[in-house]
């Protein structure tokens, strides 16, 4: 995924203790997934700075429902020569204008369903063991296609 100027990134708090100059490489090691509220951090893309989500939103006008179904997007690999190209001028100035919040699945629950209980991970936090258990079983499924050298 490559972050785009005006996106706001919804992050962990440990992504605060990222130092200023490396946050642009690193924030996406600290994604925040599932819904959001406002006082969950966001990454903004345009400053580099970490804050809530209040801070964009004013949450007296503007429900958590809101936040998450009107303005939340769930970010696509896509090419952006898609429909954002063919807007016009002014509506592209009025959507550049308005900071796009990403939000991010959260893949815990279709995770421990997928799991079957290879590997152990239990030590690890819950979204570190999510990610090291999908990580583990793609490596076992590429295993099994890999025909042995001798």
């Amino acid at each position: 995924m490559i972050i785009t100027q005006g996106d706001l990134i919804p992050v962990e708090p440990q992504a605060t203790s990222i130092p200023w100059t490396r946050r642009k490489s690193q924030i996406l090691n600290y994604l925040h997934r599932g819904p959001v509220d406002f006082s969950t951090l966001v990454y903004d893309t345009n400053v580099g700075d970490i804050s809530a989500i209040s801070t964009y939103f004013n949450p007296e006008r503007i429900s958590v429902k809101d936040l998450n179904s009107k303005f939340g997007e769930v970010p696509t690999t896509s090419s952006s020569g898609g429909a954002s190209s063919q807007m016009r001028g002014s509506e592209k100035s009025k959507d550049m204008t308005k900071p796009r919040l990403l939000l991010y699945p959260d893949h815990t629950n279709s995770t421990a369903a997928a799991a079957g209980g290879v590997g152990n991970i239990g030590d690890l936090p819950t979204n570190h063991a999510a990610k090291a258990q999908r990580t583990l079983n793609w490596v076992l499924s590429t295993q099994e296609d890999v025909p042995a050298f001798s």
